[in-house]
């Protein structure tokens, strides 16, 4: 049986955006989006993080 994610509603706008990357988690791109929505919106630090946890997975992914 699948677990099956339901999403939080998130008050400050970002819901359409947790929405996409669970309907595509193998796709780097909502995930980039969200993290250029961070650094829009005031948080530098999240979307540094997710950038860069998207670099360390490429980078694992070349080395198998």
């Amino acid at each position: 049986m699948a677990t099956r994610l339901i999403p939080i509603p998130a008050p400050d706008g970002r819901e359409p955006f947790l929405r996409a990357l669970l309907e595509n988690p193998e796709d780097d791109a909502p995930r980039l989006i969200l993290a250029d929505w961070f650094e829009e919106n005031g948080q530098s630090e999240r979307a540094e993080f997710i950038r860069l946890q998207i670099e360390l997975a490429k980078r694992e992914g070349k080395l198998e």
